[in-house]
């Protein structure tokens, strides 16, 4: 027997899914503002690639948004160089979420009633 998943409830689950991985983006970008810079890196464990030698894209990436979250562009840059690139793009993409949050509500708002 064969199941098929109808394109409203595929396109409800890829909006639940960019809602929820964009949350969690935004609380990451916001993390370094918050907590001190010991905190956050006892909350990430070390990188496994660099642990064995290999390159990894992300190595750097927790020491480059604590620098960014103290104002330091150059360090950043330093510790990941698309550590910038990926904390804007997670902001901007935070942004998007929101207003199409805040639209979806809008449009559902409830029928007003009309009394005689």
């Amino acid at each position: 027997m064969e199941t098929t998943l109808d394109t409203r409830t595929f396109r409800i689950a890829l909006m639940a899914t960019w809602v929820v991985i964009s949350t969690v983006m935004m609380l990451a970008v916001l993390t370094p503002f918050v907590l001190p810079a010991d905190r956050v890196y006892g909350m990430f464990p070390a990188c496994e690639a660099r642990l064995r030698g290999e390159p990894c894209v992300l190595c750097g990436m927790t020491t480059a948004w604590v620098l960014l979250a103290q104002g330091n562009l150059g360090g950043a840059l330093e510790s990941n160089r698309w550590s910038l690139a990926l904390w804007g793009a997670s902001i901007v993409n935070f942004a998007i979420v929101k207003t199409f949050l805040l639209l979806s509500l809008l449009r559902r708002r409830p029928p007003v009633i009309q009394y005689p």
